[in-house]
């Protein structure tokens, strides 16, 4: 045998070369990397994506996401011309081998490839896992919280109503499908409502990822944000509301008050009392089972993030205001269900946080009316006993520094 040369003995007229049979499985070996790889892409966007609420580790999730779209647009190209060629392949090893060695090869290309889409199932199933794990808290036989709000976005409130589930917040991007499971584990009734506290996308994430046919509410705030074309995607993800999935955008919206389902046993009462977190930020109330959302006006036991600086109209000027007239207001209220913290809390607990707030933004005055800089009174500030439980870091999002500073401002 010639060195280089491949000869079948059943046709020794017909020959072909090795080099051809090698790149024949370059091809394939090719196709089997770019598989390998997406995969590899998007597991490092299920990575990232638990950290969206840095807006740094943001900017990496987009670029991986662009770096997945362009990496199954080759492969795609890759199979399409791994399908044109296979013919002419066969053809070429046609005449050179025969019987079940021309089955072999030419079964080859698509055995790895097969292998390749083992491979790629494999990482799908490991991205649909990749979401932190959601924990259901009952509250009553019909309301439930969807919790694990530190992980994977803002608290759900899950409602089984005679018409069908309502859901206040719908937490990170890729939560969807876990939400739904978590319905279908309650009951057989479809999702017809879903209520925004607010526009960050750690509350409003999967909106787009339910049904056109639910009824979207949200305060009129919340609606022009989304509508917008010129935010930021961290913290509003109005990118997400545009073009076809303008559609997601809420079809009811109030100013100061609206209620929902009223004089039933599924009635929603939906109070706006002012800026605070954000300019559109909504307490709902579940009337039957005294217990209200309050999004994150309520984070839990820290200091609240103003969102003063991204067009979202946040004020630590007004947030306690607003917390005043919330105590002040809504009336038959036991339960407390936090924009993030892991458990239910209670109203008392909200009365307490609103005086925790109060205390940080009373020293601030103190300070500004006797003639302190803001990082003197930063500096000043000492947390009360009676608050041990709640977190006051000098600095960070959710700090005393961001909010003196915001205060000094006048935001």
């Amino acid at each position: 045998m010639t060195p280089g040369m491949l000869v079948a003995a059943s046709a020794p007229a017909f020959s072909i070369e090795l080099p051809t049979i090698v790149a024949v499985m370059a091809v394939t070996v090719t196709i089997l990397l770019a598989l390998l790889s997406g995969m590899a892409g998007i597991l490092l966007w299920a990575g990232k994506r638990e950290l969206a609420h840095n807006e740094r580790a943001h900017q990496a999730l987009q670029e991986s996401i662009g770096k997945v779209g362009r990496r199954a647009a080759v492969i795609e190209a890759d199979v399409k011309e791994l399908l044109t060629g296979q013919a002419r392949i066969e053809g070429l090893l046609g005449g050179a081998l025969k019987g079940n060695d021309m089955r072999r090869l030419a079964l080859l290309p698509l055995t790895i490839l097969a292998l390749g889409l083992v491979a790629w199932t494999a990482g799908i199933e490991a991205l649909q896992q990749a979401n932190p794990p959601i924990e259901v808290h009952r509250i009553t036989d019909e309301l439930h919280m969807l919790g694990s709000g530190s992980t994977t976005g803002g608290n759900t409130a899950l409602l089984i109503a005679e018409h069908g589930v309502v859901l206040v917040d719908t937490k990170n991007e890729g939560y969807g499908a876990d939400i739904l499971a978590h319905v279908r584990r309650l009951t057989d009734k479809p999702v017809t409502t879903i209520i925004n506290t607010h526009v960050h996308f750690d509350h409003s994430g999967s909106n787009t990822e339910f049904p056109d046919t639910v009824h979207f509410v949200a305060h009129e705030n919340i609606r022009r944000h989304w509508a917008r074309t010129d935010c930021q995607p961290i913290p509003t993800n109005c990118d997400d509301f545009q073009g076809e999935n303008a559609k997601y955008l809420p079809s009811t919206t109030f100013s100061d008050r609206l209620t929902l389902f009223a004089g039933g046993p599924d009635q929603i009462d939906l109070y706006y009392f002012g800026r605070g977190h954000t300019d559109g930020d909504t307490f709902v109330v579940f009337k039957a089972a005294r217990t209200m959302h309050t999004g994150d006006m309520f984070l839990g036991k820290l200091l609240p993030f103003i969102d003063a600086a991204n067009g979202n109209g946040g004020s630590a000027v007004e947030f306690g205001r607003t917390l005043t007239r919330v105590v002040n207001t809504v009336p038959d209220v036991d339960t407390i269900i936090t924009g993030h913290w892991d458990t239910l809390l209670e109203w008392s607990d909200l009365v307490e946080y609103r005086a925790f707030y109060m205390d940080l933004v009373d020293q601030t005055r103190r300070s500004i009316d006797a003639g302190l800089g803001a990082d003197e009174a930063i500096a000043a500030y000492a947390k009360p006993a009676r608050f041990a439980d709640y977190s006051a870091p000098l600095d960070g999002t959710f700090s005393v520094t961001a909010i003196v500073n915001h205060i000094y401002e006048g935001r």
